[in-house]
């Protein structure tokens, strides 16, 4: 059921661009739209109508109307399974209700999903881990596609310890791969246990990219990064080259609430190639389409 007189918040407002067109802003958090009636808070136009179950091509798909588009109405089913998982299992919380590789997902982490809640590590994870996956089908049916790989959250963690970098303690994650030879590497990455920031490195352009939905540089994430590509191309004997650090604009946050969200679909629409300025949707929507995702094992498009 929809809820038809949602709570005004603040509403998204259109302005002009420089040539005087019209300007489409993001759909704010708080925006006075319709919204489910359930705990997701879905605005509806983010979701399949219900008149048009099983009338559309992938009506029955478990995320998405069209999984290609990280923007596409969530199906009728995905609605479904998403309101089921953040009902508490009768056998408790912790117990894992989707296994991703070597990352359980429990009642407990899908909760975190919800709207205002931060994310963890187990969520992050998961989505790399399916963004992963993605890339090695992609490169299977392209093999000219971009190659990617996605560290997991852990690792930033191990290389800044201690408020000290650390290549020795990391560099066995790399032992039994090239990781210099991906054309993209990405590391979601959590600021003081407060915020979670990405960073991508980009072979082709010999740039580090770090992406803040708050705003910040942390100077201290690009300067380690660059240093650990360094040691890295030295430890393994390969030819050094020069890396530039770069702030790249991102989609702000608009609480305190959202950054594990703009993280993970900063990394899903660089990883498909897309402007990260046609992510237009409520992160209630991209909340919840992760969970579809997550709960699916799976995670559409290519990149």
């Amino acid at each position: 059921m929809v809820n038809e007189d949602a709570k005004a918040g603040d509403e998204a407002m259109d302005g002009d661009d420089e040539e005087g067109n019209e300007a489409v802003e993001p759909e704010l958090i708080r925006a006075a739209v319709p919204r489910t009636y359930d705990r997701w808070r879905t605005p509806v136009a983010s979701v399949e109508p219900l008149a048009a179950r099983r009338s559309l091509p992938n009506s029955d798909d478990p995320v998405a109307v069209d999984v290609a588009d990280p923007s596409s109405p969530l199906t009728q089913r995905a609605v479904g399974a998403t309101n089921e998982v953040v009902v508490e299992p009768l056998t408790g919380s912790l117990f894992a209700l989707v296994q991703l590789d070597k990352i359980p997902l429990s009642f407990d982490d899908f909760e975190l999903l919800l709207p205002y809640k931060w994310l963890n590590d187990e969520v992050i994870n998961g989505m790399s881990t399916l963004m992963q996956w993605r890339n090695e089908r992609t490169v299977a049916t392209n093999p000219s596609a971009p190659t990617h790989y996605f560290f997991s959250t852990y690792f930033y963690t191990k290389l800044w310890h201690m408020n000290e970098y650390s290549y020795s303690i990391v560099q066995r994650w790399t032992k039994d791969f090239d990781v210099l030879n991906y054309d993209k590497i990405f590391f979601p990455i959590n600021v003081a246990n407060s915020h979670w920031i990405l960073a991508v490195l980009d072979k082709s352009a010999g740039t580090i990219s770090v992406y803040d939905s708050l705003g910040g540089r942390n100077e201290i994430v690009g300067e380690s990064l660059k240093r650990w590509v360094l040691d890295e191309a030295d430890f393994y004997d390969k030819q050094a080259r020069q890396w530039t650090v770069l702030h790249p604009w991102c989609r702000q946050q608009e609480n305190c609430d959202d950054c594990g969200v703009f993280a993970v679909q900063n990394m899903n629409f660089i990883a498909r190639g897309r402007d990260l300025s046609t992510m237009m949707r409520s992160t209630a929507y991209y909340r919840r389409r992760m969970a579809a995702e997550l709960l699916a094992s799976s995670i559409g498009g290519e990149g």
